[in-house]
């Protein structure tokens, strides 16, 4: 699938400002992960 270059532009413009709340939920998740994995829980 190609995108047209309204779409590219979009993306382009759009990307840049979801990256700071795309790295809030990575951070958030990670730490998650680790206080239920220090809690004995496991992936699954």
């Amino acid at each position: 699938m190609r995108l047209g270059k309204e779409e590219a532009a979009a993306l382009r413009y759009a990307f840049p400002k979801t990256v700071p709340v795309m790295a809030g939920y990575l951070f958030l998740g990670a730490a998650y992960g680790i206080l239920m994995s220090e809690n004995g829980y496991g992936i699954g």
